[in-house]
Formats: structure tokens, C-alpha cells, sequence
């Protein structure tokens, strides 16, 4: 258990500031000085941000831009990194690479600065933005879906070189491996090097 002591001063009325800094310092050098981690008196320190200076710290830091896929209209600037991150819902890693490289990203470009060759004078509101993000990562995943090819969506048939009334077909790699009790990297193999499968099975993709 820590005790503490309270020490109560009071200014006397009228003391100008140099008396109240002086009191100030005399304080953070005696009274238990390893616990001061400010050791100046009269430090801003922990001082309220003024909304004046606020509004000051968005513009410095608002340097966060997006534009659609040409670079040729503003859509909105963002206060900062970790702001644009959370409301496009990108990891931040994956945020600095599109900011940096100026590549289109979800058809959208992400740069740490405004173009000057580019129509600035028309950005979005942040309900739109967020709505237009969302449509198009909506879209360009269904179309990575529809165009992606995955050996387990395909049709797999397991012919019998000895007892062909024994072949079947099932429609994944998993479902195969499962079958034959093994794991489905050796069906694919066998699969793409058309060698037979424990002396009697021939894999192949069925159209």
C-alpha cells in the first residue's frame, strides 16, 4: 500500500504569474520530484487542445486523398490514415502500399496529396464515399468469385483400370481425398500426372 500526503498552498490573491511559476517550480523540485514528469513549470503540456488549433492539426494532417480510377475527380480527402482505414475497412498495411504506389485500388486511387491536374473542387460527401466504396468491393468480389478457378471446384472422376463399373466422380479434391483416406495434395498430383493411384486408379477432370 502507497500513502501519499496532500499538501494544500494557497496563492495569496494578486500574485502575478512569475510568483505563481515560481511557487510552481519550487514545488516540482521538492515534493516527491521522481514522480514530476514534467519538470519545467509552466508547461502546455496536458493543456485542452484549442478548436482553433484542432482545426488546424486536420489540415496538416488531411492529406489523405481519393480519386476515382483516372485520377481525374477528387472524391474526398480523409483526416488521416487510421480515419480513411477504419471507414473503408482496409487493413493499414494494405492502405500504406495503395498510398504510396498511386495504383488503382477497388477502382479507386489513394494518394497522400491532391493532384493539381485533377477536378478538386467537387468531393463527395463521406455517407457517399463509403456507399460507392462498398458497391464497387461488392462487385469486384463477385467477379473474383465468378472468374476464380480452384482445383476443388472441379469434377473429379476416379476410374477402375481393372473394374470400370467401379468408377465415380465427385466434385471436389476434398471429397476424393476424404474417400481414399489421404490428403488432397496426392490427389492432385496423380490428377496432373495422370500415373495410376495405388496400382488400380486413374484420376481425371470431368468437363
Amino acid at each position: 500500500m502507497i500513502n501519499f500526503t496532500l499538501h494544500i498552498y494557497l496563492v495569496p490573491v494578486g500574485s502575478d504569474k512569475a510568483t505563481v511559476l515560481a511557487l510552481e517550480q519550487h514545488f516540482i523540485d521538492t515534493l516527491n520530484p521522481a514522480y514530476n514528469i514534467l519538470k519545467i513549470a509552466g508547461s502546455s503540456a496536458g493543456n485542452p487542445i484549442s478548436e482553433k488549433n484542432k482545426a488546424t492539426l486536420r489540415e496538416v494532417r488531411g492529406e489523405k486523398v481519393l480519386y476515382n480510377a483516372d485520377s481525374t475527380l477528387l472524391l474526398y480527402v480523409f483526416l488521416s490514415k487510421t480515419h480513411l482505414s477504419q471507414l473503408l475497412n482496409m487493413c493499414l498495411r494494405t492502405l500504406a502500399r495503395a498510398l504510396t504506389s498511386g495504383s488503382v485500388y477497388n477502382t479507386f486511387v489513394l494518394r497522400l496529396s491532391p493532384l493539381e491536374e485533377a477536378d478538386n473542387s467537387r468531393p463527395l460527401s463521406l455517407e457517399a464515399v463509403i456507399l460507392l466504396y462498398q458497391e464497387a468491393f461488392t462487385q469486384g468480389r463477385a467477379v473474383r468469385n465468378s472468374t476464380k478457378a480452384h482445383p476443388a471446384q472441379v469434377i473429379i472422376q476416379a476410374t477402375h483400370t481393372i473394374d470400370p463399373s467401379k468408377t465415380f466422380t465427385l466434385n471436389s479434391l476434398r471429397k476424393m481425398a476424404a474417400h481414399f483416406n489421404c490428403d488432397r495434395s496426392t490427389v492432385q498430383s496423380y490428377l496432373l500426372s495422370g500415373k495410376v493411384f495405388r496400382g488400380e486408379w486413374i484420376f481425371s477432370k470431368v468437363n
